[in-house]
């Protein structure tokens, strides 16, 4: 997604021009809000690819903005920075539809390489494109995984409304189908070994997962002391499996 729009909403004069800089110089497009009510207004009459939002604002929070930007726009990237650098800001932004969570102070170089990595997650899924019909992926229940649009559909069309770290989530474990993944892997191999989160991150996302899904979602077994996998075949055929 070389060409994608972004828009930042902070209200430090430095934070907000480091990142523009930054951006801008690698060819991003970056509008900046400086607090929740200007925010409102770049939304009004259109959509970005990319929100990076501080959660500290003289008018609201960045967390109320992240729960909106989701509910309006499930495929939208949303990175979060905040000098909050507790566990539980951290959890609660990701869990509210954040993709990612860059705390205070950080350098250039390591948000570029963050919007990077997330932008490229939002384009087309190459890897399950075509890999099994025209129509998309299917999966269990009547659901399809349309992998051009990044979206899963159930049988009468409507999209589950999956956030783009869900879907990749998803993505992963169906492209291992029948290999169990810790969340370690899981997590390295949706962001890269340079990307921490703890347990209760990755086990947020199942938890949606198997909640908007339904029986797609319960496709995604827990093995004890191991992790998740994706059972293609009927859960007795999976081995050491033990649903959670």
């Amino acid at each position: 997604m070389p060409d994608a729009d972004i828009l930042l909403l902070e209200d430090e004069e430095g934070v907000a021009d480091l990142v523009t800089e930054t951006l801008e110089a690698d060819g991003l497009t970056v509008m900046v809000a400086g607090n929740c009510a200007d925010f409102q207004s770049c939304v009004e009459d259109r959509m970005f690819d990319l929100y990076i939002l501080d959660i500290l604002l003289p008018d609201g929070s960045g967390f109320d903005v992240a729960r909106d930007v989701r509910r309006s726009d499930p495929r939208a990237g949303i990175i979060m920075l905040s000098g909050k650098a507790a566990e539980v800001d951290t959890v609660l932004g990701l869990e509210l539809g954040a993709d990612d969570y860059v705390p205070k102070p950080f350098r250039g170089r390591e948000l570029l390489a963050r919007v990077r990595s997330l932008l490229r997650r939002l384009g087309p899924s190459p890897d399950l494109a075509g890999s099994d019909d025209n129509r998309g992926v299917p999966l269990p229940g009547g659901w399809t995984m349309d992998p051009a649009l990044r979206r899963v559909l159930d049988r009468d069309g409507a999209d589950a409304g999956l956030t783009p770290t869900e879907y990749d989530v998803l993505r992963i474990l169906r492209t291992h189908a029948g290999i169990p993944l810790s969340r370690d892997r899981l997590i390295e191999l949706l962001k890269g070994t340079e990307w921490s989160a703890n347990d209760r991150f990755m086990d947020g996302v199942i938890s949606r997962l198997r909640r908007k899904l339904g029986e797609a979602g319960r496709a995604i077994r827990t093995i004890k002391k191991v992790g998740y996998v994706y059972a293609s075949a009927a859960p007795d055929r999976v081995a050491g499996n033990d649903r959670g």
